[in-house]
């Protein structure tokens, strides 16, 4: 794949994904370093009860283009969905639940926006 030089922004909802955010972002950031040179990812936590929170803060810690909102309780996904729209800046932006969206599929769902 020729890497794109168009912004790619990822709005990821969570509610309690503590258990599998760390995963799910490290295979997400590999697939976007392969396919574009600007991207960012924007974890919206829906108000997690779990260890969201913390997984979340060592990602942040390792990787510079992530970024993560916090809402102040559970409003619910599509309220999480609307708060990662309106706080992103990329050309395309797709979104991805990780309990259900392989990361590899990405591409894919970017060719068709």
């Amino acid at each position: 794949m020729t890497v794109a030089s168009y912004f790619v922004s990822v709005v990821v909802p969570l509610a309690n994904d503590g258990d599998v955010l760390e995963p799910f972002v490290e295979e997400l950031l590999g697939t976007l370093r392969a396919g574009w040179m600007n991207y960012e990812v924007l974890l919206v936590d829906d108000g997690s009860r779990d260890e969201t929170r913390a997984a979340a803060g060592r990602l942040l810690a390792k990787h510079e283009c992530l970024r993560y909102l916090r809402l102040s309780r559970r409003f619910g996904p599509e309220v999480a969905l609307l708060a990662g729209m309106d706080n992103v800046i990329g050309d395309v932006v797709v979104v991805l639940q990780p309990e259900s969206d392989p990361p590899a599929l990405l591409p894919k769902f970017v060719e068709t926006a």
